[in-house]
C-alpha cells in the first residue's frame, strides 16, 4: 500500500515548475499514479485554474508501465486524462525468467555473483537487494522463502 505522503509527493512533482517531462514508472499497475491524478482533479476541477492545471499535468507526465495488473490505466487514467502520454517499455522483461531471455553477452548481469559484487555489497541499500540464488532469506529458516535458494 502506498502512503498518503507518497501520493502527495507525486501530485506536487507533477504540478511544479521544473522544466521537462516527468517520467513515472509503474510496476504491475498504475493505481498510485491514478490516485495522485485524482487528487489533482479533486482539488482543481471546480476552480478557474482546472483547464490550465489539467493541461500542464498532461503535457508533463509520461507513464512507463510494466504490466497492468489493476486495469487503472484503462479504467481511470486514459478516460479522464487523455493527454497523459504512456510509453510501453519494449526492452527485455526484467521479471521472472529474465535470465533465460537475456542475450548471451548480458547473462552475467543476472547472476548472483555479478549482483553481489556490483549491488549487494554496496552499502545498506545494496544489502537489502535480493536476486534468485543469492542464499538470502528474509527470515532465517523460513521454508516458504525459496527466493534465495
Amino acid at each position: 500500500m502506498i502512503s498518503r505522503t507518497s501520493r502527495v509527493c507525486l501530485r506536487d512533482r507533477r504540478l511544479d515548475d521544473q522544466p521537462g517531462p516527468l517520467y513515472v514508472t509503474a510496476q504491475g499497475g498504475e493505481s498510485t499514479i491514478a490516485r495522485a491524478l485524482k487528487s489533482i482533479h479533486d482539488q482543481y476541477a471546480k476552480t478557474p485554474q482546472w483547464e490550465a492545471v489539467r493541461d500542464k499535468v498532461s503535457r508533463k507526465l509520461i507513464i512507463i508501465p510494466s504490466g497492468d495488473q489493476d486495469d487503472t490505466a484503462a479504467s481511470y487514467i486514459r478516460p479522464n486524462w487523455p493527454g497523459v502520454r504512456e510509453y510501453q517499455f519494449m526492452g527485455i522483461n526484467f521479471g521472472y525468467g529474465a535470465q533465460d531471455r537475456a542475450a548471451p553477452e548480458d547473462k552475467i548481469y543476472f547472476s548472483p555473483e555479478w549482483t553481489q559484487q556490483n549491488i549487494s555489497s554496496r552499502g545498506p541499500l545494496g544489502d537489502l537487494y535480493r536476486v534468485w540464488g543469492d542464499g538470502k532469506q528474509l527470515v532465517k529458516g523460513d521454508r516458504t522463502d525459496y527466493f534465495g535458494l
